[in-house]
């Protein structure tokens, strides 16, 4: 959000309006960047100051010299306009990086203050500066290099001085502190008085709504004009690479029809030597062509220039029938070969055919053990099964032995139980008891 002036105070209208010219202006051919979003204010400025002399400090690269030129009817011919343009300097290779910074911030002020001392006092009363601020080069703006050269009143603009962080901190106490206009756009714009007297802001302060919509209205037309100077010089150099193009097409074009002519030449000649071929072809008849074709290009008696090719294929053609009777010979030798191999492969036919016999044999005795086999299968399985059988009934006798044994131990127990018993003195004492109870029992 823009910081307001709380200083600032209401500048009235001017006294000069715009001049209608410049609503007409034609654009400068080259490009001046963000500078149009400034060329209807400073137009106006130029207006209302009239000045004598103008200075513009800015860098080498800088489109404010070209701009001044461009405006229409601002200066008049007589306006001396003095420009300093500084170029960066180069600090010492072995210096560190921010000593670098340093050192070059220091050199271009240097510069600046050296070239302001080679001019004359108190003459400027409109100083445009276009350049990136560091703290040397405000300490000389503000100080009193400038100042000299500086007449009563004079207006200065700072055009992109707030890319530095000194620049920004001198743009703020400027808004702060003093009366202003201010844009912005193109990189942004601060024009302030010298001294007290806002007199020649007041036409510009009135009008900067339309000025600044003027500016923006310049720049979109500038990038318009820029992107259409681009696609122009795209399409210049599409125009001159095809016709580029279009004349290496019509030398190709020229060579190759020179080149069709010259074969169709050649053409005709091989195809009178051709017709001079015989339509049967062999040993004889191909030594008689190559006699007719050399007395045919024989150039003394009136002939033509037989083709080279003709001659070849002359030469191939007997190359051609020595490969077929070599091709003959072998032939004749491989059926040959061949008529053994057959002979050999009946021989071995009846020898499988024998032998096929025989596994037809071996396989019907093989499919008799197969049955036996089957047999003996079920046979073992029946087998298994006793056997395993009489694993059950031996582990059951030998339970069965274990609780015989077992019952024979008891038996014996009781038995010795019971010898015990009756040979016991009480066995004996109570006999007569029992003898009564037996008879009483009969009875």
């Amino acid at each position: 959000m823009a910081q307001e002036n709380p200083l600032a105070h209401s500048l009235g209208a001017g006294a000069r309006a715009v001049d209608p010219d410049f609503l007409n202006w034609n654009l400068p051919d080259g490009d001046v960047g963000p500078w149009l979003h400034h060329a209807p204010l400073l137009f106006t400025l130029l207006h209302q100051l009239e000045p004598a002399n103008v200075l513009a400090i800015c860098e080498a690269d800088s489109a404010l010299p070209q701009l001044l030129r461009a405006l229409p009817n601002t200066l008049d011919d007589r306006t001396p306009v003095a420009t300093i343009q500084l170029d960066p300097a180069t600090a010492e290779d072995d210096a560190e990086p921010d000593s670098e910074v340093q050192a070059d911030s220091e050199g271009q002020a240097n510069r600046l203050k050296a070239e302001l001392e080679n001019l004359p006092d108190n003459i400027f009363n409109l100083i445009l500066i276009d350049l990136p601020l560091t703290a040397p080069l405000i300490t000389v703006i503000q100080g009193e290099p400038l100042a000299r050269v500086s007449s009563q009143g004079a207006i200065m603009g700072l055009h992109g001085g707030d890319r530095t962080p000194e620049g920004k901190q001198l743009a703020v106490n400027i808004r702060l502190t003093q009366p202003h206009l201010t844009i912005a756009d193109g990189v942004g714009l601060v024009v302030f008085p010298t001294a007290d007297d806002i007199q020649p802001l007041q036409a510009a302060n009135s009008q900067l709504g339309m000025l600044r919509s003027l500016g923006r209205a310049y720049s979109l037309i500038g990038a318009e004009r820029r992107k259409n100077q681009a696609d122009t010089d795209n399409h210049k150099e599409m125009l001159a690479s095809s016709r580029k193009r279009q004349t290496q097409l019509e030398d190709t074009n020229k060579k190759q029809t020179e080149r069709l002519l010259e074969q169709s030449a050649k053409l005709s000649d091989a195809n009178r030597a051709i017709n001079a071929l015989p339509a049967q072809l062999d040993t004889a008849t191909v030594q008689s062509a190559r006699a007719r074709i050399e007395k045919l290009g024989d150039k003394a008696a009136g002939g033509i220039d037989v083709p080279a090719t003709v001659i070849r294929l002359l030469d191939a053609i007997d190359a051609l029938r020595g490969q077929t009777d070599q091709a003959t010979a072998e032939r004749d030798e491989t059926v040959k070969e061949a008529q053994a191999v057959i002979a050999q492969l009946r021989i071995k036919e009846a020898e499988l055919l024998k032998s096929s016999h025989a596994v037809g044999r071996m396989t019907q005795e093989l499919a008799g053990l197969a049955l036996v086999v089957e047999s003996s299968t079920s046979d073992m399985a029946e087998l298994r099964s006793i056997a395993a059988r009489k694993v059950e009934l031996e582990t059951e006798n030998r339970k069965l032995q274990t609780q015989l044994a077992e019952a024979g131990t008891r038996q014996r127990k009781l038995e010795k139980q019971v010898n015990d018993f009756a040979n016991s003195t009480s066995w004996r004492i109570s006999a007569p008891i029992r003898a009564v109870g037996k008879i009483l029992r009969r009875r």
